[in-house]
């Protein structure tokens, strides 16, 4: 007679035939060697970026070439700059950032074009310093420092000495139409070759327009010893004028028969053949001496 099975819940077995499978083995070994790595490289990288050695102690700045000069003030702001940062991790996620908007915020900075890191402690910046074009006199105070933008440089930076001195439109306040017209008359000077040429005292723009003296010339350049070139008027007004080629041309040939000027009041360059004006010296039998060429 057989014996009945005894009533009850069927107990499972537990299989661990997936473990021995070679596919699912392999990627239970990689997925613990990938969390290993995991956690030594987070280790790693704390302790590199914990270390002294990477951290700041030096800013080193590259300037655009073409820009202008590194000045002491400028070295200073640096300085202050490296004070801010000093000691903190190269590793810093956001340390970049932060240098590029300080350098962005000094006065002197026209652009920066790059920051980045140079292990093991620096940090490294590419800059376009601001440039003064122009030194423009002004009735009261110091001459206004303008840059080819037009804009106002602040003097703690910049100086006068090596900027054209322009004597503009009569007024201690210069409109934008003025400083724009400056801007680009200092540029026609320049391009054409006039401050290589001639040690210039100041450009004389104060009838510009020809508003204080019609008919005459509208640009007027000063020498240290008194001569005066009568350049005439800016290009784009200038339609009955030589170009600026020709009035270099005409200023060459002034300075050929009388280098420096000397002994000249003035220079014409408006006409289509330039005139020159000797200093006429009153002799004992009521002469004078220096006739025009």
């Amino acid at each position: 007679m057989k014996r009945a099975r005894k009533k009850g819940k069927r107990i499972p077995s537990l299989s661990l035939s997936w473990i021995a499978s070679p596919v699912t083995g392999a990627a239970l070994l990689g997925t613990i060697l990938i969390v290993s790595l995991a956690v030594y490289s987070a280790r790693a990288y704390r302790e590199v970026s914990e270390s002294p050695e990477f951290t700041v102690s030096r800013i080193e700045v590259d300037l655009v070439e073409g820009s202008g000069a590194l000045r002491e003030p400028m070295r200073q702001d640096l300085h202050g700059l490296l004070q801010a940062v000093r000691g903190e991790s190269l590793f810093d996620p956001i340390l970049i950032t932060r240098v590029g908007r300080r350098l962005s915020s000094l006065p002197w900075v026209e652009a920066v074009v790059e920051v980045r890191r140079s292990y093991p402690d620096r940090i490294r910046a590419q800059l376009c310093v601001r440039r003064p074009v122009v030194a423009l006199e002004r009735s009261n105070g110091a001459p206004l420092l303008l840059d080819a933008e037009g804009r106002s440089l602040p003097r703690a930076y910049f100086t006068d000495s090596e900027v054209p001195r322009v004597r503009g439109p009569a007024g201690g306040r210069h409109s934008r139409r003025e400083v724009e017209e400056v801007i680009l008359v200092v540029a026609e000077l320049e391009a054409a070759g006039v401050f290589d040429l001639c040690d210039l005292e100041a450009v004389d723009l104060s009838n510009l327009w020809g508003d204080r003296r019609p008919g005459e010339s509208e640009i007027v350049l000063s020498l240290p010893n008194g001569a005066e070139i009568e350049w005439g008027r800016p290009e784009a007004r200038a339609l009955d004028e030589p170009t600026p080629e020709m009035k270099m041309d005409g200023l060459k040939e002034a300075l050929r028969w009388y280098p420096g000027l000397s002994g000249v009041r003035r220079v014409r360059l408006q006409y289509r053949e330039q005139t020159v004006e000797p200093i006429r010296v009153a002799r004992g039998d009521g002469t004078a001496d220096g006739p025009s060429r």
